[in-house]
């Protein structure tokens, strides 16, 4: 038996059948078979790297909720909560928006620019944080929050409660849509 005929049936299909292969092409064949299953794997392994670490930021800390705590998230937002760590103080616990929280929050926004209309950028600013104060579980945001923490990290939990809520782009909404 040779080397060709060790090859699998799937790289078999790949080769004609009158066609000659050199014994360094039929060893790289061989060798780099599966190749893409290990590149799949590696992605998982550091899908999970990423997720250990952040749950023991998360976990780590001794402010962190209790699992009854956590139960009862899941349970109130159907499994549907989420653990962010920027690094080892700025942990955050949250869940999406919801329709009615959606709604609500646009009719105060709606208040807001009738009385200001020109006031644009604070009313953004408004927006974030009264998303940020609608769903982050944990920890409590302090009322000084907002002015003491990193620039970009209200603007990244924003960002990742509004994925998370199903506010996409095309290009996103197309990539999560198959034809039947």
């Amino acid at each position: 038996m040779n080397l060709k005929d060790n090859l699998t049936s799937e790289s078999k299909l790949m080769l004609e059948p009158d066609e000659e292969v050199s014994l360094d092409d039929a060893l790289n064949m061989f060798l780099h078979e599966g190749s893409e299953e290990k590149e799949e794997e590696s992605v998982l392994d550091q899908g999970q790297a990423i997720r250990a670490e952040i749950l023991s930021l998360f976990l780590g800390r001794a402010d962190a909720p209790e699992q009854g705590t956590i139960d009862a998230w899941k349970a109130k937002h159907d499994g549907a909560v989420y653990v962010f760590a920027a690094d080892a103080r700025n942990v955050f616990v949250y869940t999406h928006l919801t329709v009615s929280q959606w709604e609500k929050i646009q009719q105060v926004l709606q208040q807001k620019s009738q009385a200001a209309p020109e006031a644009q950028q604070a009313i953004e600013a408004f927006l974030k944080e009264k998303v940020l104060r609608e769903v982050i579980l944990w920890p409590e945001l302090s009322k000084t929050f907002f002015k003491t923490c990193p620039a970009g990290l209200p603007n990244t939990l924003y960002e990742l409660i509004m994925l998370q809520s199903y506010f996409l782009n095309p290009q996103q909404a197309i990539s999560l849509t198959t034809q039947l």
